[in-house]
């Protein structure tokens, strides 16, 4: 009980103090030009309440709006509704989120990591930079983190008891996931296949397993079938939502083009799919190289464009993805360009400011090998041991790798870090247990 007061009081004091001195103070920061989607979702909440439309304009009159999905904007007018549309009443929230999420993470290690180890995994996310720093900004990200992983608890603990509330838990939390960012609706099957394999649920019968799978699917669809339907009869498009479109169009088509020698012109109307598949059947190997690119982007971005997005230039530009450098040469140049991003950021913080900023890049990434090295060692226990809890953590973190595409950033590993860290936290409590193990054996040969 004192470990999970603690959690709480120190993730939301974190929050406050950071966010306080920051955002409270300079509330138009969180809507600045160069970060349209915030911009998007205050809209999309105001006219909800105002117009009870789903639109993301700014004036009347008001086109629906098939690119968001409905969970995030619903959240934000419910508290426009209650208590205006103050920006500062939605970062409070968030932090109250943020830190929420922060408990449910360290429940969820419980199950597969001592309470020591646990608190630990559990205080190192408290600390996460950027957790905090998204608390501010009119996004997806905290709100997308909490569902997810308190989806993960649940399945966490179905997995544990085989209980069906626990599953139905689960499906309901991770719909609302879907709903939130459409991202993770690919992921439902692997769920559901996960349920109706898992060697941990020997004590329930096949064919049970097989309803409860049934189940988890049949909930999942029923909340992702509703607002699809309703995209279905406003534009013609039985889906979640027309991101996918976009990205493609935005940036997937115009960086292939570019990577590959072709000529891109981002205005162009373009038939997206038959274009970004045509783009992949001609050149596969430059598809390979960008794809690899972009999960390298995924796993080591530090997140420079978020922190100081005043000063540095658009992280989406091209200029990352030089014509036919291949893999090598690509993530050559990205580390240049980081470090001169990193370095004009110092230069103009002059004294112990630019030495903070400089310390704390490094320090971010030595914390994200940290967590790397020891992401394999625990997938290689949780694999021995049979531990499909921590194997579908694994899973996760991988899917997000995979889906990222070529927006990569740390705001797309953002949801996904719980899932690192605690594989990485089993990993570690693998190898200290093989020390202990070590030195009681040296003690007795002595």
């Amino acid at each position: 009980m004192k470990a999970s007061i603690f959690l709480i009081a120190i993730s939301l004091l974190l929050r406050l103090l950071i966010l306080g001195t920051y955002f409270f103070n300079q509330p138009d920061m969180i809507f600045k030009p160069d970060a349209p989607d915030n911009w998007e979702y205050h809209f999309l909440g105001k006219n909800l309440v105002e117009y009870h439309t789903f639109s993301s304009d700014s004036i009347p009159p008001l086109k629906p709006d098939a690119i968001r999905t409905p969970v995030y904007p619903l959240f934000i007018g419910i508290l426009y509704t209650f208590f205006g549309d103050s920006p500062k009443t939605v970062i409070f929230v968030q932090a109250l989120l943020g830190s929420a999420t922060v408990l449910i993470f360290f429940r969820l290690c419980q199950l597969f990591l001592s309470v020591r180890m646990a608190f630990l995994a559990a205080l190192l996310f408290a600390f996460e930079p950027f957790a905090i720093l998204f608390t501010g900004f009119y996004m997806t990200e905290t709100l997308f983190t909490f569902f997810l992983c308190l989806s993960f608890y649940y399945l966490s603990k179905y997995f544990d008891s085989g209980s069906l509330a626990n599953c139905l838990y689960s499906s309901l939390f991770l719909g609302l996931t879907a709903l939130c960012r459409p991202i993770i609706q690919f992921y439902i099957p692997l769920i559901v296949v996960a349920i109706f394999y898992s060697p941990l649920l020997r004590q329930v019968r096949r064919k049970k397993r097989l309803v409860h799978a049934a189940l988890y699917f049949g909930v999942c669809l029923l909340m992702i079938f509703a607002w699809s339907l309703r995209n279905q009869i406003e534009f013609g498009q039985f889906k979640l939502s027309t991101i996918d479109e976009v990205n493609l169009s935005r940036y997937e088509i115009p960086k292939f083009r570019y990577y590959s020698g072709e000529i891109s012109i981002d205005n162009e109307q373009r038939n997206t799919y038959s274009e970004y598949v045509n783009l992949v059947l001609k050149h596969p190997v430059y598809f390979v190289e960008l794809q690899a690119y972009y999960i390298y982007k995924y796993l080591f971005d530090l997140g420079r464009g978020y922190l100081f997005f005043p000063e540095v230039c658009d992280r989406y530009s091209l200029k990352n993805v030089t014509p036919k450098a291949g893999l090598l040469g690509l993530i050559k140049w990205d580390i240049f360009d980081c470090m001169r991003a990193i370095n004009d950021v110092v230069l103009k913080r002059p004294g112990y400011k630019g030495l903070l900023v400089g310390s704390f890049f490094l320090g971010y990434l030595s914390y994200l090998l940290f967590l790397y090295l020891l992401f394999p060692i625990g997938i290689i226990k949780a694999w021995k041991e049979r531990n499909f809890c921590v194997l579908v953590l694994a899973a996760t973190f991988a899917y997000g790798a995979a889906f990222s595409g070529s927006v990569a950033a740390v705001r797309f590993r953002l949801p996904f870090t719980f899932a690192l860290i605690g594989v990485a936290f089993y990993g570690l409590e693998s190898l200290l247990h093989r020390c202990e193990i070590r030195q009681f054996s040296i003690k007795e040969d002595a």
